[in-house]
């Protein structure tokens, strides 16, 4: 791979990581499910449980402020990437927004264990796989090739564009009891072992200026990699380093209920919650630091990138010059970097009506540092049957999502949720106005059901 590939190719990889990030809430609100736990561990499920591996719970998600109805464009009967010229510069910058984002992330449960100690409390324990992708970029990463030069000075500041991959193990251990009548606490300890990790990102203070007899740019990046071999000569990646040896690290989980029940048939009480979760940290050693940049100037009608340029190829004239704006490639070994596991924030209230057999819910979460906040619509006509709808109205992005839970009191306990900001798909079935969802799905053997 030339290395004037280099960026457009570890911005694709980053995309293409589709894989589920955060648990889906439509569990949360559901006293007989097992899969909440996971939100909060001090919610004790009523079943004891074994996962069947592989199958017990598979997650796949995403969170975004952009979505593909930010980049394509329908004209005339045909779908236009926002760099073609049919497409205004006005257009495109009325639907960016400041800080494009975009988080993903893979789940997948290999093993599972939950059962009751009795009045000691209830125990879970879990192996799981783990995958974490993320992409944040300027505005005017985006802007630059799209408006070109438009007055007598223009400067893009490209600081802030930054990739993070990371994959890796997990094995859980969580314990949950009562503390008095109503009031349950819980706790779950991860050992984390990373398969393999990158953080790479364009250094504050990096910009291109536009003017109409100069054409310079400042740019410095750099970045830290395990699990990855990378040959400078040829800008390619080799896989060939993965190993669940090449990370480790300690997260925690932390989280309280507290019950009420009222003596009314109507409201039939009040349920408090909140956890703190992944409190911790990951670092992979015997890494390699990487790091590039440079100041280069050019004369006026070196680079010309404007409204005019066909899609086909819009950085025809560009692509001669990234080789020096990238400039050189340095890599050292490095002893090890950590890798940024954000904790995630759940507090909830539930007000069950009907004997509870219905209940509302109120859900805030704060999800890599950004709040959202959801209500939820819970219905349990039966003990083992649960069936929810669920709005999150204040976030990155507005989404509407279903739950349900068939759980016997033994027998195969069947789980689906999905969440989704858009109806309007593509037809590999992703949204169009927005790419935040979520889609997870299991089945567990269960016994002991109270």
């Amino acid at each position: 791979m030339n290395k004037r590939h280099l960026i457009p190719a570890l911005c694709l990889l980053a995309i293409s990581f589709v894989s589920a990030g955060q648990s889906v809430v439509g569990s949360y609100f559901f006293e007989t499910s097992i899969q909440r736990n996971k939100l909060n561990p001090a919610f004790t499920p009523k079943n004891g449980f074994v996962t069947i591996p592989a199958l017990g719970d598979i997650g796949i998600g995403s969170v975004s402020n952009v979505g593909l109805s930010n980049f394509f464009f329908p004209k005339e009967g045909k779908l236009l990437p926002y760099l073609n010229k049919g497409v205004t510069l006005d257009e495109f910058k009325s639907g960016i927004p400041d800080n494009p984002f975009e988080n993903l992330g893979l789940n997948l449960d290999v093993l599972g264990l939950g059962f009751s100690l009795g009045r000691l409390g209830y125990l879970t324990i879990d192996a799981s796989v783990v995958g974490k992708a993320g992409i944040a970029t300027s505005k005017d990463l985006f802007l630059f090739p799209k408006q070109g030069m438009s007055g007598a000075n223009d400067v893009y500041d490209l600081g802030g564009t930054a990739i993070n991959l990371g994959a890796y193990s997990q094995l859980s251990v969580g314990y949950s009891t009562d503390l008095f009548d109503g009031m349950h606490l819980g706790a779950r300890v991860k050992f984390l072992m990373g398969v393999a990790g990158l953080t790479a990102g364009i250094n504050q203070g990096s910009k291109v200026n536009l003017s109409p007899d100069n054409v310079s740019a400042d740019l410095n990046a750099e970045g830290y990699m395990s699990g990855l071999a990378f040959d400078s000569s040829t800008m390619e990646f080799d896989l060939g380093s993965l190993s669940p040896m090449n990370g480790f690290g300690v997260a925690f989980d932390l989280g309280a209920e507290y019950r009420m029940k009222f003596d009314s048939f109507l409201i039939s009480g009040l349920n408090l919650s909140a956890a703190v979760n992944d409190i911790g940290g990951l670092t992979y050693k015997n890494g390699s630091k990487i790091t590039a940049g440079g100041a280069v100037s050019y004369k006026a009608g070196t680079i010309g990138i404007g409204l005019g340029e066909e899609f086909s190829d819009p950085f025809k004239e560009v692509k001669e010059q990234v080789d020096q704006l990238i400039g050189s490639v340095d890599i050292q070994k490095a002893d090890g970097f950590k890798f940024d596991i954000v904790p995630s924030i759940y507090a909830g209230v539930e007000v069950p009506f009907l004997n509870e057999m219905v209940s509302l819910g109120l859900l805030y979460s704060n999800v890599q540092k950004r709040s959202n906040l959801t209500a939820a619509l819970n219905f349990s006509p039966f003990r083992w049957f649960n069936l929810g709808a669920n709005c999150t109205f204040v976030g990155p992005a507005k989404l509407y999502g279903a739950y349900l839970e068939l759980i016997p009191k033994a027998g195969v306990g069947l789980f689906l949720a999905a969440e989704t900001s858009s109806f309007r798909v593509n037809s590999w079935m992703i949204p169009v106005d927005n790419l935040s969802f979520n889609a997870r799905t299991g089945l567990n053997i269960v016994f002991g059901g109270k």
